[in-house]
């Protein structure tokens, strides 16, 4: 896993989460990826899980920052070219991006959005903070407080809304999705009708 200190409470969580549901505590070895390592950060680990067995490698940024633009370009270029037909000198673009991105993916859109597509104005935000600002202008609310779940495909975020920003350190995971509830789905049609079982697609349109 990525070892950073802006998230290192998420990390040292994904530790705690990962050492009580094993059996076997002794045999785990954690390996982390760190761009810029710091002492502190190392120190925290270490006095947080004394007995933790784990391993610090380099992470050199320059080797994907390339293939993240790319792929972010993909991603971007078929609705703004032929969908939409907008021009991004005259528009600003928002995006939504998933909780706990990567400073280098955040970097790499900062990058592209501007230097490649020529946006005049970017507005990046989460999920959770959008939500908590929409719900509040539908309603008319002056609520200031908001707890937002989000379930996705394999896994639901819980997500404490606190003044417009979304409170990271409060945010809890559960590894339950979308993916799962459809699996359920198709097992109770297969075995109270007709079998579908092999049919996924039916199911994930029903």
């Amino acid at each position: 896993m990525t070892l950073d200190a802006n998230y290192l409470r998420v990390t040292m969580a994904a530790i705690l989460s990962i050492l009580q549901h094993t059996s076997c505590s002794e045999s785990v070895t954690v390996h982390f990826l760190v761009a810029r390592p710091g002492p502190e950060v190392l120190a925290n680990i270490r006095a947080a899980f004394p007995y933790l067995d784990f391993r610090v490698y380099r992470f050199d940024s320059d080797r994907v920052r390339g293939r993240i633009s790319r792929s972010i370009r993909q991603a971007l270029d078929q609705p703004l070219n032929y969908d939409f037909r907008v021009d991004p000198a005259r528009s600003s673009l928002l995006l939504v991006e998933p909780l706990f991105n990567p400073p280098a993916v955040q970097h790499a859109t900062d990058e592209l959005v501007f230097e490649e597509l020529g946006f005049r104005s970017l507005c990046v935000a989460d999920c959770p903070s959008l939500v908590h600002l929409y719900e509040a202008s539908r309603r008319h609310s002056r609520s200031q407080y908001s707890l937002v779940v989000d379930c996705g495909f394999s896994f639901t975020h819980a997500a404490p809304v606190v003044h417009n920003f979304t409170l990271n350190y409060g945010i809890r995971r559960l590894d339950l999705g979308g993916k799962a509830l459809t699996n359920y789905l198709n097992e109770l049609v297969s075995y109270r009708s007709v079998n579908l079982m092999d049919e996924t697609l039916i199911i994930d349109h029903a």
